[in-house]
């Protein structure tokens, strides 16, 4: 599984750095609650897989998790994984841009909302396109 590193070069400040570790993590949540997790990671990992779904796991211990060397992602998730993180001005970039501009970026339920909703807008299209491809 490729490793996925949001705090690439450039450095950036460190309030923008907080706010890309809470990205991370609202990610690593997203993709628990979609089930695009490893049949590892959901055999080793069930109470972990139950408290993300209800939303009870915060964003330090989402982000230790995405950051650890766990083998989270099943092939879907890493192959989304893999295009939506990409390189410097893919969707990414332009969400987090988004999502930062009009306001201050917080760890509040409302701020994963957010980010769940424009994820799956992502992964929706990511699939269309890769249906259209495959087809």
């Amino acid at each position: 599984e490729p490793e996925y590193d949001l705090f690439a070069d450039p450095p950036v400040p460190a309030e923008e750095k907080e706010e890309r570790r809470l990205m991370a993590a609202i990610y690593a949540e997203w993709a628990i609650r979609r089930g695009l997790t490893s049949a590892s990671f959901r055999a080793e990992q069930p109470a972990i897989i139950e408290r993300a779904e209800r939303g009870e796991l915060d964003s330090v211990a989402l982000f230790d998790l995405w950051s650890s060397d766990s083998e989270i992602l099943d092939d879907e998730g890493a192959a989304f994984t893999e295009v939506y993180l990409g390189e410097r001005g893919t969707w990414a970039e332009h969400d987090y841009g988004l999502l930062t501009t009009a306001s201050r970026f917080r760890d509040t339920r409302r701020t994963y909302e957010r980010v769940h909703t424009l994820l799956d807008k992502r992964f929706a299209e990511w699939r269309a396109a890769r249906a259209g491809r495959e087809a």
